[in-house]
């Protein structure tokens, strides 16, 4: 026999196989569950931690980002129509916001420049005489001594501000912060192609296409909030400059801005407008602060009932209980800064709720901004009370008009729809 024959006929070695059965170790597989578990945990914790120690920074990103949608959308007419290049309709924009801010300020800085260091001089004065006139009233030391003194409201403020520049608690931090955003949103607005693709490549190929779309419709909503919210600054702080004007209140102009740039906070932003309009017209006597409240509650009024419904209608616009408290939130989490951007934050917060979780996890087909529309005061009124009004204010009887109501719509009387036909006995 030979060598090939003896070798090939020796039994071959045993070798231990070693099994990757995870019943031999029943606390293996747990415990491997239980670490992944833990470390995401933790990972979400520590992401968490140093995006709250971040915040700050992320709210002036943030600020910077609302400019580059504001360049990017003014930008947009001019590519559109006269068919000039991204970055030159860029450059055009930020050239022409340059050329207006200082044609306005060149305009009205003689004026309300004046207007507003009077109104820093006058309203600590208005302060004690409007405590003076409450004072007055039976309810009045009740009021006083439940509200914070001037000197708390001082304090107050400064902690605000003293938030709003986070890091940086001088004016030169405004300073750079503010151009920080401005610069950030420059070069986010000349080349936003750049950028969402980075965020695209941040996900899976097969959803790459998926998050495309929802940058784009997080853009786009952003932009038509701030059409909308310039539109209604500019209309607002024209109507409150005209009616203080008109009914005699000191400082007509200053109060206008101050309401126009107040206006870019819903709802609270209106409310604290009004306070040095009320106390600046306290100084002239309280009946000239009635006017002054009657002035910003009918230019309220008509911003609600008739600005808004015209205006957003085409733009978008968030429930008023989701924006309040969005505000009060993000106020509370964030001081200054987080109120101002509250509403744009929610606004971006509600998109991808509703296009990430709401579409592609539960499956529902949802737009991405709620069909919120204002309704006009008319329209609260029901279809049957509209259609008698309008018949009564025409001189037709009830009667007739009723009937024309419902030859017009092509219905019957609700006795006559819900009456069961009677039947005939059978033979």
């Amino acid at each position: 026999m030979s060598q090939a024959e003896r070798s090939s006929d020796a039994p071959e070695p045993h070798v231990q196989e070693v099994s990757d059965d995870t019943s031999l170790s029943p606390f293996s597989g747990f415990t491997r569950r239980t670490s992944i578990v833990v470390a995401t945990v933790v990972s979400v914790v520590l992401v968490l931690i140093v995006l709250w120690q971040l915040m700050q920074v992320l709210l002036v990103v943030f600020a910077g980002l609302l400019f580059a949608v504001f360049l990017h959308g003014m930008a947009r007419p001019l590519r559109e129509r006269f068919g000039l290049g991204h970055g030159i309709s860029v450059a055009l924009v930020l050239v022409g916001v340059a050329a207006l801010l200082g044609g306005l300020g060149a305009l009205i800085a003689p004026s309300i420049g004046p207007q507003i260091e009077e109104m820093a001089a006058r309203l600590p004065a208005a302060v004690e005489r409007a405590i003076e006139s409450i004072r007055a009233q039976p309810w009045g030391t009740w009021l006083i001594e439940q509200t914070p003194r001037p000197e708390e409201l001082i304090d107050m403020a400064g902690d605000l501000a003293a938030n709003f520049f986070g890091v940086f608690s001088t004016a030169l931090g405004a300073i750079v912060n503010t151009l920080f955003a401005i610069v950030l949103g420059v070069y986010l607005a000349a080349n936003p192609g750049l950028y969402r693709q980075g965020i695209v490549l941040l996900v899976p190929k097969e959803r790459r296409e998926r998050a495309d779309e929802i940058v784009q419709a997080v853009t786009a909503n952003l932009w038509q909030w701030l059409l909308g919210q310039f539109i209604m600054m500019v209309l607002v702080g024209i109507l409150t400059g005209i009616g203080l004007y008109i009914v005699g209140v000191p400082l007509a102009g200053g109060l206008a801005l101050i309401a126009g740039l107040f206006e870019f906070v819903p709802i609270v932003g209106p409310l604290a407008a009004a306070i040095p309009g009320i106390l600046i017209a306290f100084t002239v006597g309280p009946v000239m602060a009635l006017y002054a409240l009657i002035v910003y509650v009918v230019v309220q009024q008509l911003e609600s009932n008739v600005m808004v419904p015209v205006i957003m209608k085409k733009m978008v616009s968030l429930p008023p209980a989701l924006t309040l408290s969005a505000t009060v939130i993000f106020g509370v989490l964030f001081g200054l800064p987080g109120v101002i951007l509250a509403t744009p934050l929610a606004l971006v917060g509600v998109i991808l709720v509703r296009m990430i979780y709401v579409n592609d996890v539960l499956g529902d087909d949802v737009p991405p901004v709620p069909d919120y529309r204002p309704r006009k005061v008319s329209e609260l009124i029901p279809d049957s009370a509209r259609d008698h009004l309008a018949g009564r204010m025409s001189g037709r009887p009830a009667e007739t008009a009723e009937q024309e109501a419902l030859d017009a719509g092509d219905g019957a009387p609700a006795d006559a729809a819900t009456e069961e036909p009677r039947r005939t006995p059978e033979a």
